[in-house]
């Protein structure tokens, strides 16, 4: 059987601990693309994944937010993108509130920066790992206004929440101290 695309994710498959592309990697990379196309499929934000989307010269559609948005690399294009109704999201960042965890709002694709209420221990390390600008807001409903994506990331077992049955938890990690929430998978991509 001949497979004609591969999709990887960055971290914890291409990248090493410290985000960078090992020699071995690009060697495997490089006679793949020989045979077949390759793509990233990541949880990382646009900003936080093109440094490496370029660097592997990947020409064809990505995947970025964990699924929530498709962007075409060579176009530089958005391709498909779930958002989170406004209403929604403001439901989530009140009850969010209630429990120990950090809300990171991204506005859209085209804004690097992730808005936070606060810069906890877990905030500074993600922004760190992923490279990203961050902005501390008194009001993180402030800023939603239409549709965006906004991931509550703490303690597992605290977002199961009452008030939030529209969302589903989801996470590339068994890590107690980070965990998002996204759109339903309902809400997936449906051919025009």
């Amino acid at each position: 059987m001949k497979y004609e695309l591969f999709a990887f994710d960055l971290d914890g498959t291409l990248l090493d601990p410290e985000g960078q592309l090992p020699l071995a990697t690009l060697d495997f990379l490089n006679t793949l693309k020989a045979k077949a196309r390759f793509t990233v499929v990541t949880g990382r934000s646009l900003f936080s994944a093109r440094p490496y989307i370029d660097a592997l010269g990947i020409d064809i559609p990505v995947v970025l937010y964990h699924g929530a948005v498709v962007f075409h690399a060579r176009e530089r294009r958005v391709l498909y993108e779930a958002r989170l109704p406004s209403s929604v999201a403001q439901k989530v960042l009140v009850v969010a509130q209630n429990f120990p965890v950090d809300v990171q709002v991204y506005r859209s694709v085209d804004d690097p920066h992730i808005y936070v209420r606060r810069i906890s221990p877990q905030i500074e390390e993600f922004v760190k790992k992923e490279r990203l600008p961050v902005k501390v807001i008194h009001s993180v409903a402030s800023i939603v206004s239409g549709q965006h994506s906004s991931f509550p990331s703490g303690f597992p077992q605290t977002l199961g929440a009452d008030g939030l049955p529209r969302l589903h938890p989801a996470g590339s990690k068994p890590n107690p101290l980070h965990y998002k929430t996204l759109p339903p998978p309902w809400s997936a991509y449906s051919p025009p």
